[in-house]
């Protein structure tokens, strides 16, 4: 009988034990179970993120009111220049109904004194035939009294023009200056809204154009200018 050889089954090799890693402990744990909890749900990145929104939102913040703050001075002294502008209008629309008014008066007087005069005449036609002109004498003296009370009002008519003259003239002075000073408003805060919205966020108080650049300083000086947009 043949032998039967016996193979004895080969053990599988044994695997490398895994190099057991040692536990980090972080640097600062919080003791605190909810902080640990906030720490392990928001990360640095995030919470660094949240910041710089917040800050840039506050920025903008500050920026939309200052421009509505501004924009509302504007509106109003805008309102108010319109306002003088029609005040104006209408005292040069009473002093072109004064002006007709006076030239009216000058016709009236100039007519007054050609009747005056050949109301003299007819007296010094009547001197020579007495009785003839006697009648005459009586009506051209009428016609003098008429024509003395014209010349009198006339004369009143011309003073109330000359007052209401004057006045208009004062309320003009009133109103070029308010306008003079609110066009220097006007222009100071034009300057330095431009400069703020081209240079930066430094308040520079003047600007100027530099070719097609808006170039920008704090003391009007070219050379220390700074280069906008």
């Amino acid at each position: 009988m043949a032998k039967r050889k016996v193979v004895s089954a080969k053990k599988p090799p044994k695997k490398p034990r895994a190099k057991q890693q040692k536990k980090i402990k972080p640097a600062m744990q919080p003791k605190n179970k909810v902080m640990q909890k906030f720490t392990h749900k928001v990360s640095p990145k995030r919470f660094f993120s949240v910041i710089l929104f917040g800050t840039l939102l506050l920025s903008l913040t500050i920026m939309l009111v200052q421009y509505i703050s501004q924009n509302y001075v504007l509106a109003e002294k805008t309102t108010k220049l319109v306002g003088c502008v029609v005040e104006l209008n209408t005292s040069l629309l009473s002093l072109n109904t004064t002006n007709i008014t006076l030239a009216e008066c000058s016709t009236n007087l100039t007519s007054c004194r050609s009747d005056l005069g050949n109301c003299y005449s007819i007296l010094a036609s009547c001197k020579s035939n007495n009785t003839a002109c006697s009648s005459q004498l009586t009506t051209c003296t009428s016609q003098s009294s008429s024509l003395n009370s014209q010349l009198t009002t006339c004369n009143l008519d011309k003073t109330s023009f000359q007052s209401s003259f004057s006045s208009c003239n004062s309320d003009k002075s009133a109103c070029q200056s308010s306008l003079q000073a609110w066009q220097a408003n006007f222009t100071a805060t034009r300057d330095k809204y431009v400069a703020y919205k081209c240079c930066g966020a430094t308040n520079y108080t003047y600007y100027y154009l530099n070719n097609s650049d808006i170039a920008c300083t704090n003391d009007g000086n070219i050379s220390s200018a700074t280069t906008g947009c």
